[in-house]
């Protein structure tokens, strides 16, 4: 240790080795596990990767945020679930299989602004498809009948 609190620590018995600095920057190295705590900032560079890999989870708190500003950001997982009150896409979103949607606010589940395009599928409300229903007469100048499948 020196005169103003900078140390580093090698405890061979204990399977330990510490180093931390003045300014309260520390990597504690115990056995298994290894701990790392910047007041500020921790940056990791690679000239090609950075890979993390855990056994069952990576936590994150204080309003963290992910950003990759060069390429794509895949995820590979059986679930993957985003639990927050709102998700904004400011691009195109494409799904490649099915889509359930439930819950929703303000009356609604689904609300669509705009037009929407269905090709090779039926829309279908209550047991009624948009496509193949049909209405009774109900003779000339009167209104047609409710919807019938």
């Amino acid at each position: 240790k020196d005169d103003i609190g900078n140390f580093v620590e090698i405890d061979s018995s204990n399977v330990r080795i510490q180093v931390k600095n003045a300014d309260g920057s520390w990597l504690d190295m115990d056995r298994k596990n290894i701990t790392m705590i910047a007041p500020d900032n921790i940056y990791l560079k690679a000239g090609k990767n950075i890979e993390m890999t855990a056994g069952t989870s990576i936590k994150s708190k204080s309003g963290s945020t992910i950003e990759d500003e060069t390429s794509n950001i895949k995820t590979k997982a059986t679930t993957t679930m985003n639990m927050v009150p709102t998700t904004t896409f400011t691009g195109r979103a494409i799904i490649q299989g099915g889509m359930a949607v439930s819950g929703g606010t303000g009356g609604a589940t689904a609300t669509v602004a705009g037009n929407m395009i269905v090709t090779g599928g039926e829309v279908t409300v209550d047991g009624i498809g948009v496509k193949g229903h049909h209405h009774i007469e109900q003779g000339d100048g009167q209104a047609t009948s409710n919807a019938k499948p």
